[in-house]
C-alpha cells in the first residue's frame, strides 16, 4: 500500500497519478493534495488536520486511510423514528 502526498504542487514537475500507479502495478490508497494553508495552520497550532477543519476533504482522506490500514469501519447509527421508543417498551414487556 502507498499514498501520494503533496499532489498538485504548483511549479513543480510531477508524475501523473495514473502513470505512477501503472509503474508500480497498484493504485494508491489515497492521494493527498498540496494545501499549504491547511497543513501550515495545523502545524503551527500543533493540531491534527481534522481539528483545524473537520469537514475538509483531506481530513476525510486521513480517516479513510486509517480505516483501510486497520481494517475497521464505523458502525452505522440506527435512525430513531417516532415509534422506536414505543416499540422498545413493548419489547421490554415481552421478556
Amino acid at each position: 500500500m502507498y499514498l501520494l502526498n503533496q499532489v498538485g504542487m504548483p511549479k513543480r514537475p510531477e508524475v501523473k497519478t495514473a502513470e505512477f500507479a501503472k509503474a508500480l502495478g497498484a493504485e494508491p490508497v489515497a492521494s493527498i493534495p498540496f494545501d499549504p494553508q491547511l497543513f501550515g495552520t495545523a502545524s503551527n497550532n500543533g493540531q491534527m488536520i481534522a481539528e483545524v477543519s473537520a469537514k475538509h476533504k483531506t481530513a476525510d482522506t486521513f480517516l479513510q486511510i486509517a480505516k483501510s490500514i486497520t481494517g475497521r469501519a464505523e458502525l452505522k447509527k440506527q435512525k430513531n423514528d417516532l415509534l422506536s421508543p414505543l416499540l422498545s417498551k413493548i419489547r421490554g414487556l415481552r421478556k
